[in-house]
């Protein structure tokens, strides 16, 4: 639909006492901060590949990517036969990545209590 949202960054710098040494730091509204450092070295520097090496070495501790995640869904329960979850049970940066989703989150207004658990699943899958 034309909107741009940001719901993660990534800082990758080098070491600047040792050549190929990289810190990454990743910060997500769904897995929160994470920090990792590895190693890249080639003749020419690729950002992609570099990108890549920094996600496999923050999220995975190896030169691969490893298995998805998987999709970690809020406590729910059923009200008048839909699966809903209460917003408090979100941990942030989580909530607040649901709440621009959702589009609800005004500033001096409050979201409903009860969210249907298929709007996060679908905050979850649009990324």
């Amino acid at each position: 639909d034309g909107r741009g949202l940001e719901v993660g960054t990534v800082q990758i710098a080098q070491d600047p006492k040792r050549r190929g040494l990289y810190t990454a730091q990743f910060d997500e509204d769904i897995l929160g901060s994470r920090r990792g450092q590895f190693e890249f070295g080639k003749k020419a520097l690729d950002p992609a590949e570099l990108l890549l090496r920094a996600i496999c070495w923050t999220y995975y501790y190896r030169d691969t990517l490893g298995p998805a995640p998987a999709l970690m869904l809020p406590p729910s329960m059923e009200v008048d036969g839909v699966l809903m979850f209460h917003l408090e049970a979100l941990r942030e940066p989580a909530k607040t990545g649901f709440l621009r989703h959702i589009g609800k989150h005004v500033p001096g207004s409050k979201p409903a209590a009860m969210q249907r658990a298929e709007d996060y699943v679908s905050f979850l899958m649009q990324g």
